[in-house]
C-alpha cells in the first residue's frame, strides 16, 4: 500500500496489525508498506506524523 498526498508533508509512518492479541509491526518504507501474507483477520493500525499534524487510522483487514 502506498501512503501518499500532496497536501502535506510526512514526517513519520508506522503501521501495526494485530491479530489474537499479538501485535505485528510492519516494516514502512518512506511511505509505502506491504500487509501480511498470511490469511486471516486483522486490526490494522496506521500511525502518521505530518508537518500539519498526526493522525492515527484503525480498521479490519481480512486477507484472503
Amino acid at each position: 500500500m502506498l501512503f501518499e498526498h500532496a497536501d502535506f508533508k510526512t514526517k513519520g509512518l508506522s503501521v501495526s496489525v494485530w491479530q489474537n492479541d499479538k501485535k505485528y509491526d510492519l516494516e514502512v518504507n518512506k511511505v509505502s508498506f506491504y500487509f501480511p501474507k498470511e490469511k486471516g483477520e486483522y486490526v490494522i493500525e496506521v500511525n502518521l506524523q505530518t508537518d500539519r499534524g498526526n493522525a492515527q487510522y484503525i480498521g479490519n483487514v481480512v486477507m484472503k
